[in-house]
C-alpha cells in the first residue's frame, strides 16, 4: 500500500475513534452537580463515659430530639 493510502487509512481510523468518543460523551449525559454543602458540620471526638454530654451535643445540633431517646 502506498504511503498516501496508509495516511488515508489512519485518517479514517482516527475519524472513527473520534466519532465513538463523541457518541460516548453524548450518551453519558451532562455531569451531575454536587449536592449543596451543609450549613453546619458537627465533629464529635471520644465519647467514652460521657453519654449525657454526647446526647446533649446531638440534641443541640438537631441530629436527634427528645423523642428519639426512648426508641
Amino acid at each position: 500500500m502506498p504511503a498516501s493510502g496508509t495516511k488515508l487509512k489512519h485518517f479514517r481510523i482516527s475519524i472513527l475513534l473520534l466519532s465513538l468518543v463523541l457518541v460516548g460523551l453524548a450518551w453519558a449525559g451532562p455531569a451531575k452537580t454536587p449536592p449543596e454543602q451543609p450549613e453546619t458540620v458537627v465533629a464529635i471526638g471520644d465519647v467514652h463515659g460521657d453519654f449525657e454530654d454526647f446526647v446533649t451535643i446531638l440534641q443541640r445540633s438537631g441530629l436527634i430530639d427528645a423523642a428519639m431517646l426512648y426508641l
